[in-house]
Order: structure tokens, then C-alpha cells, then sequence
């Protein structure tokens, strides 16, 4: 089967939950026999290579800004799929560039459409009125146009079924156990094993990272707070959180990391925090779990469908309900540890990418699930 991906900024993955997806689903489709193509931008992959890992790469244009760059991008891997008869499935990711569908299914309606939708983004709160009614109207389309669609939360998948009347396919978001990393950091000030919270997340207002601050700097401790992410068209807000911790040298933004780095920062963590107000399944909180990193999170539903009963959880926007649970694990350690274990067993039995992989790949081929 030729496979096109639409909606992704490109593999290999540098930032973005969507883009490790796809990378993860297009290699291991690749490695099953299908022929698989992934649209990329030129901001995010620079080089010029064709291929990673046995998968088509072709970059198509885009116009750099915040509002247009998914949409336009999606526009011209739209008109590639339309005019290269070959390619037999698309498989749309995201609500924004799903506005594409319409257009596709006007022009090659026999072509196989799927659409993941990842996340209510209109809720993300960097978007104005006229934006958030865009991405609404994107995800309508990607529920009345494409054959199937799938959510990666089960608590998407009944809201979308309400909404739109029709099945939605739950697959989740995936991640592979490592191989354990405990050498030191490439961090300046070096940070010692279990030194430190860790945070890994956009600069965005619905990852809260404000709160975290808040609640960090009431807690008594010798533990640093290590925030790793970048803004995301979000300026206002980075700054915003910046300026909270300008006073405490305990604080650090390190920026973007790269997937080695992140490992090794996973792995020494004495904690991992997600505040979030809005997830659909969080790949960073899979990925710290896989790693072992006992993790905190927000009680909204993505997160509690991350982790599950036995996970580490505090009340979403409650400041001193993080604070005092902070408090509590920094003199648990036991509770830390048995939190560290139960996490990779969760993500090993519910989360394999392996298994996630077939029900795709059945659902392409119209098998029933």
C-alpha cells in the first residue's frame, strides 16, 4: 500500500508530539512493506535528504507564520496526493490541516482517507476567535470526510462521537521502553541523579507551567526545577513564566533537547510534573513513564488515562494541591519508587507501539476491530 502522512512537520522528530507519532508510525509501516511518504516543511527538517529509515521525505511549501504554515503546507501535500495517482491512502494528522479533506475527496473520491485526531486544539489558548472557528470547522470536516477516524484518548473519542454521530476508532498514542541512560548530563550546572524536577513541555498557557512555578517556589528543598521547551507562537506567555522565576537560580528553562538529551534527563529526574488543563494523550508523559521517571499530572482526563488508577495525580489549577502533594513525594521516596516501576509495567502493557502498529494497520486494510 502507498501511504501518504499530511499534517505532520516532518520526521525525524525534533519537538512535537505529533511529529514523534508519525515518525514512529511511518518507520514501522515502512518496515511491514507498505511504501510510506511524509510531507515535511523546511523550517523544522533543514536537510536535504530523501528517505529516514526506509520512508519517503518530500518537502512541499508552506508560508512560515503562525497562522498559516499548517494550513498552507497541508494545502500543497494536499495537491501532491491528488495529482500522484500512486499513493492509494492518506492519513490526515490533526484538525487544521483536515480542512484539506473536502478538497481531496472532491478530486480523488475513491482514494482511502484517514484522519487521527490528536487534540481539541481550539482550546489551546494561543488562538484568536476567528483561528479557534477555523480549527473547529477543521475538525467537522475531518469527521464528515474522512472513512475513518481516529482519536488517541478514549475521552476524545466519546466526545467526537457524541458530537459528530458516527464510530471513532481509539488507538492511543504509543512509546517503546529504553534502554535505561543514567549518564551525567549535559547540563550546565551539572544536575546529580534525582536532583531535580523535570518539566517537558511547550511554552504554551494550557501546560500551565506557570502553576508549577508557583507551587515550586513555596517548597522547602534543595531540588532544582528543570523546564525544558520552547514557545510555540506563544510569546506573551514565555516571557510570563520566565519572568516567575528570574529571582530563583534554581529554576532553569533549558530550551529545546534533543531526543538523547531528553532521554538522559527522563532517566535522573526525581519526578516528572504535567499541570496541563488540556491533553489528548501526552507522548511526554508516556515517554517519561517508559524511562521510568515516577510522574505527576493534572487530573484531567488525558492524563488519568496516561497513567491510570495508581498514578501520581493532583487537582487541576489547584496550586496548593501541587505544592502540598509535591511535598509529600519529596519525603515518600518510597512512593516515588513504587510509582517508577508501576510506570513502565503501564506503558509495556498498554501503550506498545508494536501492538499499536497492527490495529492501524488493520484499520487501513478495512479490518475490523
Amino acid at each position: 500500500m502507498n501511504i501518504a502522512m499530511v499534517g505532520q512537520k516532518g520526521i525525524p522528530a525534533i519537538s512535537g508530539g505529533i511529529e514523534k507519532h508519525v515518525e514512529e508510525i511511518a518507520v514501522r509501516l515502512s518496515a511491514t512493506g507498505h511504501e510510506v511518504i511524509v510531507f515535511t516543511r523546511s523550517h523544522y527538517i533543514r536537510n536535504t535528504q530523501n528517505k529516514y529509515k526506509g520512508v519517503v521525505l518530500k518537502q512541499v511549501p508552506h508560508l512560515k507564520s503562525k497562522h498559516l504554515d499548517a494550513i498552507s503546507h497541508a494545502f500543497f501535500a494536499t495537491l501532491y496526493v491528488i495529482f500522484h495517482r500512486k499513493i492509494n491512502l492518506a492519513h490526515y494528522h490533526a484538525i487544521g490541516p483536515s480542512l484539506m479533506l473536502p478538497l481531496l475527496r472532491l478530486f480523488r473520491p475513491r482514494l482511502r482517507v484517514i484522519a487521527t485526531h490528536h487534540s481539541r486544539d481550539y482550546l489551546h489558548g494561543k488562538w484568536n476567535v476567528p483561528a479557534m472557528a477555523i480549527l473547529r470547522f477543521g475538525e467537522w470536516s475531518m469527521c464528515r470526510f474522512a472513512h475513518e477516524v481516529i482519536a488517541v484518548s478514549r475521552t476524545n473519542q466519546h466526545y467526537l462521537e457524541k458530537k459528530y454521530r458516527r464510530r471513532i476508532h481509539f488507538i492511543p498514542n504509543g512509546t517503546s521502553i529504553p534502554r535505561q541512560e543514567s549518564r551525567p548530563l549535559p547540563l550546565d550546572p551539572p544536575l546529580a541523579k534525582g536532583g531535580f524536577f523535570l518539566v517537558v513541555a511547550r511554552l504554551i498557557p494550557v501546560k500551565c507551567i506557570d502553576d508549577i512555578i508557583a507551587a515550586y517556589q513555596q517548597l522547602e528543598t534543595d531540588k532544582s526545577l528543570v523546564i525544558a521547551g520552547e514557545s510555540s507562537h506563544t510569546d506573551d506567555y514565555a516571557i510570563k513564566v520566565r519572568s516567575m522565576a528570574a529571582s530563583n537560580n534554581k529554576i532553569l528553562f533549558i530550551g529545546h533537547q534533543t531526543p538523547e538529551q531528553l532521554a538522559k534527563l527522563y532517566s535522573n529526574a526525581y519526578l516528572y510534573i504535567n499541570a496541563s488543563s488540556v491533553e489528548g494523550l501526552s507522548i511526554a508523559v508516556l515517554e517519561a513513564m517508559s524511562y521510568g521517571c515516577a510522574t505527576l499530572v493534572s487530573d484531567i482526563d488525558g492524563n488519568l488515562e496516561a497513567v491510570g488508577e495508581q498514578g501520581l495525580t493532583f487537582r487541576q489549577g489547584d496550586i496548593g494541591a501541587l505544592r502540598q502533594k509535591l511535598d509529600e513525594l519529596l519525603f515518600e521516596p518510597s512512593s516515588v519508587e513504587a510509582n517508577r516501576n508501576y510506570s513502565v509495567e503501564r506503558v509495556r502493557q498498554h501503550f506498545n507501539w508494536d501492538d499499536i502498529i497492527k490495529t492501524i494497520d488493520n484499520l487501513y486494510k478495512g479490518t475490523k476491530s
